[in-house]
């Protein structure tokens, strides 16, 4: 049973983390700890710790005389993410079209219906948490425990990526049109070309991207975390 305290570190750990992921709080923010903590409504000492946590899952960096801030993912560290997912997410489609079943293909419709929905509506941050939960969806469908265990960070630096190198005003995701694609393929059960197009789907948001851009960022936690809606216990 968990303690009070892991409890706590692991409510700010989850909210930051979640923060991250959906570009609520983009690369290279300075995350101060007091007002994260002042934010979150939380201890200092719990703060720090959530930091390290998240230093150690690769989306926080924690400097000497400059202190945590969101982490930003190099050149060759965004290439290198984007080839080890078209690898993993094509070997996990490929058993997934194997696997497939009817109620398989109407929870990624669902994801998928979410996904315009939320694209309609201009929200970004919603559209990217729906996109790495349909990915998502899909290795579990694979019963690839390993690389389903991977995919959190995967997808959360993919998120850092796509902060870093997003082309100006371009809002870019997954694209959605090729997700309904993805579920078409899958229905079919044909491995071959869930895969090609999968490694496609992904090879077309790594050259979306514009891989000599950089910003610098400055955010109100406070407004952040209350717009998320969850941050309290």
């Amino acid at each position: 049973m968990p303690t009070v305290k892991a409890r706590e570190i692991r409510r700010i750990v989850d909210n930051i983390y979640r923060a991250i992921v959906e570009q609520r709080i983009l690369p290279g923010t300075r995350l101060v700890e007091a007002k994260l903590t002042e934010a979150l409504d939380a201890n200092r000492n719990h703060v720090r710790s959530a930091l390290q946590e998240l230093k150690h899952r690769k989306v926080v960096t924690i400097e000497a005389n400059r202190g945590a801030y969101v982490s930003r993912p190099s050149m060759k560290e965004a290439r290198d993410v984007f080839e080890v997912r078209k690898v993993l997410e094509g070997c996990a489609i490929e058993k997934a079209a194997e696997n497939i079943t009817a109620v398989d293909i109407k929870r990624l419709k669902k994801l998928a219906n979410e996904e315009h929905k939320a694209i309609a509506a201009k929200n970004h941050p919603l559209s990217i948490a729906i996109s790495g939960r349909f990915h998502k969806q899909i290795v579990k469908i694979s019963c690839n425990q390993l690389i389903l265990e991977l995919m959190d960070d995967l997808l959360a630096r993919t998120s850092l990526i796509i902060g870093v190198y997003e082309r100006k005003g371009t809002g870019t995701t997954c694209h959605f049109d090729d997700h309904d694609k993805l579920i078409e393929l899958l229905a079919a059960k044909n491995p071959q070309a869930c895969r090609k197009f999968m490694v496609d789907h992904l090879e077309h948001l790594e050259q979306s991207l514009a891989l000599d851009n950089h910003h610098q960022w400055s955010q109100d936690f406070t407004e952040i975390f209350q717009d998320m809606g969850s941050w309290q216990n």
